[in-house]
């Protein structure tokens, strides 16, 4: 059965998986919605998705990029409101003063 099914893979054309099954699976099952692997050219099988520890690991990477840039990102806003607010106090200021 196995071998039916990469077979089909690699003549490219359309499989119908339940007529090389005995017994075949409910249309809404995990088993219906299997994606089979392709067979590279020295026969061997090729990965369509990542490995939890990959993405685990990214996943720490951005972790790690966004706790060192956050901050930064926050003071520049911060910095911004205060100049925003001395230079509000400031035009108050000199109204104030040239009535």
């Amino acid at each position: 059965m196995i071998r039916i099914l990469f077979q089909d893979l690699i003549s490219e054309r359309p499989c119908d998986h339940e007529s090389h099954s005995a017994s075949s699976a409910p249309t809404g099952s995990l088993t219906s919605q299997t994606q089979w692997f392709p067979l590279s050219s020295s026969g061997r099988l090729v990965r369509l998705a990542f490995t939890l520890a990959e993405v685990l690991i990214t996943l720490g990477i951005i972790g790690i990029v966004a706790e060192m840039t956050i901050p930064t990102l926050m003071n520049n806003v911060q910095d911004q409101a205060f100049k925003a607010a001395w230079k509000k106090s400031i035009l108050h200021m000199l109204r104030y003063m040239s009535k």
